[in-house]
């Protein structure tokens, strides 16, 4: 992969990891009972949710299989796998300790367990469940699908080697997802789907485009054109005119139009200071795990004091995420620049 390439795709799952922040941001429904701002708030949060912030997860799958993919032979299909241990596996299980951890230890401080709803673990089963399968770390789902990927990757790497295979694949995950059909049925627990069949789609829509047009894709990443950032506008004002249809059915070409069109963008804007400085301070993998510890009792805290404040709901939407990222921002810096070796185990050696 050469450089500029590399730095977009950084650049990307930096702006895809603050997205996802501003996704797990939704406030209303804390204060539901106040119907002088809801209807309001619900407007601007869902707008944000709907048109901007959702493409986030699918192009994140994207990124995982074009990267898995991408100069993939059958002979070094194993040694990914088993790097893939060092970066999704050990990481996901210290961060569901981590995160079982740090909720069940609110529901003993004062102050703070009336104003959150959190289980308690429920015995050996509930444990389990907490390591295994994310039961308070819900960002980790994210992660479990791709472990999932990654273990069944020897098949998807026969199927892709064969093109009439791909297609017909590709064909039957985007007719399932298209018609919305409830694939979230493989399950083992009752809090989250085990396996989702859209997501899939998405991963495997990159790993076609790792294995097939990496190196368009490459050429493409050395070439900056103005104009089609024109292009990009447009593919996102149709993405937003299928979203209002207003059925799950059709967001799927939404979100595949936004990959590229927020591909584009990056790729053809240049350089983006902002980012390049906080992609310096903060592993993307990083903002995704810890952003929920600081939000969530963060955004359930300023509902409860000022719960009668007609603005505080939409102040809040915004205010939560820009301090939880200004924190993790320091808190990021502090730990780069310290070079622990827990941090990086942490990060997937990221």
């Amino acid at each position: 992969m050469n450089k500029r390439l590399s730095k977009c795709i950084k650049y990307i799952n930096v702006i895809l990891a603050i997205f996802i922040v501003f996704l797990h941001s939704k406030n209303y429904v804390y204060y539901e009972n106040n119907s002088e701002l809801i209807n309001i708030t619900v407007k601007i949060e869902e707008f944000f949710t709907k048109y901007i912030f959702s493409c986030a997860v699918p192009f994140l799958f994207f990124i995982s299989g074009y990267l898995f993919y991408q100069n993939i032979e059958e002979k070094s299909i194993y040694k990914k796998i088993k790097s893939r241990v060092t970066t999704l596996l050990i990481p996901y299980i210290l961060w569901n300790i981590i995160s079982t951890v740090y909720f069940v230890s609110m529901l003993y401080i004062p102050f703070i367990k009336n104003k959150i709803s959190i289980e308690h673990i429920g015995g050996i089963k509930g444990l389990l469940q907490s390591i295994f399968l994310f039961k308070y770390n819900q960002i980790n789902w994210f992660v479990f699908q791709l472990i999932i990927y990654v273990a069944i990757s020897p098949i998807i790497y026969k199927i892709i080697k064969n093109k009439f295979l791909s297609v017909v694949l590709g064909g039957v995950l985007f007719c399932v997802s298209l018609i919305g059909i409830d694939t979230r049925f493989i399950s083992v627990c009752s809090f989250k789907p085990v396996f989702r069949i859209d997501c899939l789609l998405y991963y495997f829509l990159g790993a076609i485009a790792g294995y097939y047009f990496k190196n368009i894709i490459m050429e493409s990443a050395n070439k900056t054109n103005k104009k089609s950032i024109i292009i990009a506008v447009l593919l996102i004002l149709l993405s937003f005119l299928i979203v209002s249809i207003n059925t799950h059915h059709f967001e799927i070409i939404a979100y595949i139009l936004q990959i590229v069109a927020l591909y584009i963008l990056i790729k053809d804007i240049g350089e983006l200071e902002i980012i390049e400085k906080i992609s310096r301070h903060i592993d993307p993998f990083f903002l995704l795990q810890t952003h929920y510890f600081i939000m969530y009792p963060l955004k359930k805290i300023v509902a409860g004091m000022f719960y009668k404040f007609s603005c505080s709901a939409l102040i809040s939407y915004f205010m939560c995420p820009f301090i939880t990222i200004l924190i993790i921002y320091i808190m990021g810096r502090w730990l780069k620049d310290k070079e622990l070796k827990w941090y990086r185990i942490l990060i997937g050696g990221r």
